[in-house]
């Protein structure tokens, strides 16, 4: 061949490239798995189902495959999906691929959004293969009514799960199964039942001798942190417990609040109070506190770290006015009880 000719169908090969590139899809295939559904999905079972409509399509390119493996399809916060939309934003993608709409999302209201208005203002095409959903489909506008019912009934599968969950986790703590992760500090989680850790049981002891002595939450919390034992959040990392509490000043330090906390837990003379602390709903992560007459006291009853006698006349000094004045590290004999 020449070498005219040659340049002249390489010229010719671009100018069609050229005028085919607006019909040429670049996709990024989606999938996601949360927690509830490994048993009945699998992440692998979507990238198929994706690839091969790919394989099937004539102008579909695949750009990259985003997977968000043990997350909830409520959160739209999710790290692979986060990516996919960086990919949408600097126009690396123009096409988003899900093996069903449930991939994408399970709350009705996002899950719409995206479809109806995000993916649109980007000019990105969506398939949900399952469903037989396509945004490029010239009949896509008649049949995309259904698509509301669809992410309808997703949610309701959450919502179903939710209560599901809820209701066995009562059960579970009504005959005094431990459901928490980690055992308070002073314990050790072991066959989900709570033994006293000889170590963080002894720092346990002396918080309630002390403060029985007269010493304040705010002194116990200084002499702790002045002879370096380690506060709840320390003692759990070194152990390799990866715990956080949300009282942590951040510092790995005790304070007034971890002190007074450990001193109102009934857990430490050998009772089982849970349901403390519950979610606002399937779709709020935020916990709210539980009234006292609605956490759940369980019949069974672990070994206490403190003698019931000795946790009671804590509560009794508790409820009174114990506050040191200024120098003093022990409260005064009548603290609260003389005006």
């Amino acid at each position: 061949m020449s070498a005219p000719l040659f340049f002249d169908l390489i010229i010719a090969y671009n100018i069609r490239k050229v005028k085919d590139a607006e019909s040429i899809f670049i996709c990024d295939i989606y999938a996601r798995l949360s927690h509830e559904e490994k048993e009945s999905e699998s992440i692998e079972n979507q990238i198929k189902a994706a690839k091969e409509f790919i394989k099937a399509a004539e102008n579909i390119v695949l750009n990259d495959i985003k997977c968000d493996d043990g997350y909830s399809g409520v959160d739209f916060n999710r790290p692979a999906f986060n990516e996919m939309m960086e990919d949408i934003k600097n126009g690396n993608i123009n096409c988003v691929i899900v093996k069903d709409l449930s991939r994408l999302g399970r709350d009705y209201i996002n899950t719409g959004r995206y479809i109806e208005e995000i993916f649109p203002m980007y000019n990105v095409r969506f398939i949900a293969v399952n469903d037989r959903i396509d945004t490029a489909d010239k009949d896509h506008d008649r049949n995309d009514i259904m698509i509301p019912f669809k992410n309808l009934i997703n949610e309701f599968y959450v919502r179903d799960i939710s209560v599901k969950t809820k209701s066995s986790l009562r059960v579970k703590m009504k005959r005094g199964e431990i459901i928490s992760a980690f055992a308070p500090y002073g314990y050790t989680l072991c066959n989900k039942h709570f033994e006293p850790d000889h170590e963080s049981a002894e720092t346990v002891r002396w918080i309630f001798e002390m403060y029985l002595r007269g010493y304040s939450c705010k002194n116990i919390a200084e002499k702790l942190n002045f002879a370096r034992i380690k506060s709840p959040n320390e003692y759990k990392k070194y152990k390799g417990e990866n715990y956080k509490c949300g009282f942590d000043t951040g510092m790995g330090l005790w304070h007034y609040n971890t002190v007074r906390r450990i001193l109102k837990n009934e857990v430490y003379c050998g009772e089982l109070i849970q349901g403390k602390r519950k979610r606002i709903s399937y779709k709020v992560k935020k916990n709210v506190k539980v009234e006292k007459e609605m956490q759940i006291r369980a019949d069974k009853e672990h070994r206490g770290i403190i003698e019931k006698e000795i946790f009671a006349a804590v509560e009794r000094v508790l409820e009174n006015d114990n506050r040191c004045s200024v120098g003093r590290n022990r409260v005064y004999v009548l603290s609260g009880v003389m005006y």
